[in-house]
């Protein structure tokens, strides 16, 4: 997909617009916040600075009063120059009365004789004279009832006043009125200044830098959804996407397809001109599935794996659009082929996991019958791949969320003492998920949706639990998915911590690896001297089976190999598995490897593994472990009864 064609996706439009009313609802409540601010704390300090400014006042009105005394004519009554200050003081907006106290706290003189008559004093007033007095400073008092005896506020200063008949004090009492009135004009100002901040400081900030901002938080969104080298919607975009489409499909009752392209033979082109030629292809890909109506959308998946749902049209449809495009490819990719498989919504019963492991399937079945062809899920055979159900892909994320795991143990024989050296953890599923008592369909159902090292962690964990039932110091083999090998889920100190919850030690832990872990020898050969080193041993499981074994036990430092059972069952009988058998027993011996035979079910399988019998070879090794039904079947519990051919010989001693 272009860049533009990526700008006018409408879901990413959403999400930039999003990130835009984020932003400007952010700035928002900071002002808000603010303001708030400033209107409950801010005016606080408001009052406080008005009520000094009082003080201050009442300071330089004591002053007044003195000099007013100095001013006065000898044949002028003294208190006479005073009242009138007293008066004029009065006169101040909100000054309810000023009166003048004398020492013993009566009054001396008042603002107004006719109300405050001389020597009758005013109770609300005798705590701040009796104050003043005493301590020679001023005070301020807030609430004070009025001559009705109602609870009316007033604010009284009180300052003391040194005069030549003695210490006087001047109590000025204003309405709290007046200071409610310059709070309320202070805090009116406060939110009209926070609605203009807003209109102004909202489309600024967009203007000299939000825009910039949403700008680049609109093209790292885009990155995060696009491929760099097609631009084509990357995996997240498609998970995204589908999972629209297919909500969008279902409740209208629409068709919808899914097209999984794959390159043919890309790693040849790769490998004979280079990587700069197979990126050429895959940019030309993805500029021709661009080409078709613009309600369907392509993505790149990793690789040479694309992506291509068609909205609003069926299996048929959708074969021979694909059909069309497929032809079109041989000549814009230069001879290069492509392979098609194909799925609808309505055979994945509205599961868009399931829509596009059908859609591969189909895609495998192209590649089966020759590649350069489109193939549709509804037309493969009976005997096509198995897909997982939408009931089995719901159970088995239920299972990765519950856990519910369980793990049975069978013992591991060594033949030379016939003794019981360790147990291998068999994970038990609960009835509940109907995924089957085992693992294995579970771990089918797992790797198609990739969710594989997730569910050898949950097994890995039960079985670590259930060995505090085993004998102390058993060894415990813990199969391990070859998926996981490399994942976060087997890192050295979560592993190391896991064991050692448990109350084991790393030594005690035997990690079992299939040889069909072999698609990529380098990782498995790095995890295995990894995991050596972190003090695990470390089995090579299921030898026999394939090509790859003995190639293994050469570059792997194991601690244990396991024969397969099929090995085991046929070298009774055939010849070539017999030299198979001993040929493994050999290897291993050269390197001091413990060798174990699975799959013992009888007693002339236990002794054929004991003493293998080659003609021909006048040394014979047999295994020195064995393992299988008729040696203990897998438990629970911890106690085996042991064959007879065990029992005839030396005494049993467990672990």
């Amino acid at each position: 997909m272009s860049a533009r064609r990526l700008l006018h996706n409408p879901f990413s439009k959403d999400r930039a617009r999003s990130f835009e009313a984020r932003l400007a609802l952010t700035f928002t409540l900071v002002l808000v916040a603010v303001g708030a601010i400033q209107y409950g704390v801010a005016s606080r300090d408001i009052s406080a600075r008005i009520i000094e400014e009082g003080v201050a006042r009442n300071s330089v009105a004591a002053d007044n009063l003195l000099h007013a005394l100095e001013a006065a004519n000898a044949d002028e009554e003294p208190f006479a120059e005073i009242t009138e200050v007293l008066y004029t003081l009065a006169q101040y907006p909100g000054t309810d009365h000023v009166l003048l106290f004398n020492e013993n706290g009566a009054i001396a003189a008042a603002s107004d004789p006719d109300t405050f008559a001389e020597g009758h004093g005013h109770s609300h007033s005798h705590f701040g004279v009796a104050r003043v007095l005493e301590t020679g400073r001023g005070y301020v008092d807030f609430p004070t009832p009025n001559k009705e005896g109602r609870n009316a506020k007033k604010v009284s200063y009180f300052s003391p006043v040194r005069l030549p008949g003695g210490l006087f004090v001047l109590e000025v009492a204003q309405t709290e009125l007046v200071l409610s009135r310059q709070i309320t004009d202070l805090r009116f100002r406060t939110l009209w200044l926070l609605v203009l901040g807003l209109l102004l400081a909202i489309p600024l900030s967009y203007v000299f830098g939000g825009r910039t901002l949403s700008a680049r938080h609109r093209t790292a969104l885009e990155n995060s959804m696009r491929d760099s080298l097609t631009g084509l919607g990357n995996h997240r975009e498609y998970q995204e996407e589908i999972g629209r489409q297919v909500a969008h499909a279902s409740r209208s009752e629409e068709s919808l397809s899914l097209a999984v392209i794959d390159v043919d033979d890309l790693k040849l082109a790769n490998d004979r001109r280079g990587h700069s030629y197979g990126d050429t292809i895959l940019v030309a890909l993805a500029g021709l599935l661009q080409t078709g109506r613009t309600q369907d959308r392509a993505f790149r998946l990793g690789g040479d794996r694309f992506a291509f749902i068609l909205a609003g049209t069926d299996t048929v449809g959708a074969c021979a659009a694909l059909d069309r495009i497929r032809l079109v490819a041989a000549d814009r990719l230069w001879g290069t082929r492509i392979s098609i498989g194909i799925a609808g919504l309505e055979g994945a019963t509205g599961d868009s996991q399931v829509l596009l492991e059908q859609a591969d399937a189909a895609l495998s079945e192209a590649k089966r019958r020759g590649r350069d062809l489109v193939v549709s899920f509804d037309d493969l055979d009976e005997d096509a791949p198995s897909i997982a159900t939408p009931e089995k892909v719901r159970a088995l994320r239920r299972l990765l969320v519950e856990g519910d795991i369980a793990a049975a143990y069978q013992p591991i024989w060594g033949l030379e003492n016939d003794t019981i050296i360790g147990y291998e953890a068999l994970a038990r599923l609960s009835p509940k998920y109907g995924l089957g008592e085992g693992p294995l369909e579970a771990f089918d159902v797992a790797d198609k949706l990739r969710r594989t090292p997730e569910l050898d962690a949950l097994c890995r964990k039960a079985a670590l639990t259930g060995a505090s039932a085993l004998p102390p110091q058993s060894l415990v083999f813990i199969n391990v998915a070859p998926q996981a090998l490399g994942h976060a889920t087997l890192a050295g100190n979560s592993l190391i911590r896991s064991i050692q919850e448990a109350g084991l030690k790393p030594e005690q832990v035997v990690l079992e690896i299939t040889e069909r872990s072999t698609e990529r020898p380098a990782l498995l050969i790095r995890e295995v001297k990894r995991l050596r080193s972190l003090g695990i041993q470390v089995a090579l499981d299921d030898v026999g089976t394939g090509n790859a074994g003995l190639e293994l036990l050469r570059h792997l430092p194991l601690n244990y190999v396991k024969i397969a059972r099929e090995v085991v069952q046929e070298a009774l009988t055939d010849k070539s598995a017999r030299a198979v058998f001993v040929a493994i027993i050999a290897f291993a011996s050269q390197t001091g490897t413990f060798v174990v035979a699975e799959g013992i079910e009888n007693e002339q399988m236990l002794a054929f593994v004991r003493h293998p019998h080659l003609h021909g070879l006048e040394h014979q090794m047999g295994a020195q472990g064995a393992q299988g039904y008729l040696l203990g079947r897998p438990n629970r519990s911890v106690e085996w009864p042991a064959p007879a051919s065990i029992r005839s010989g030396r005494p049993r001693v467990t672990v």
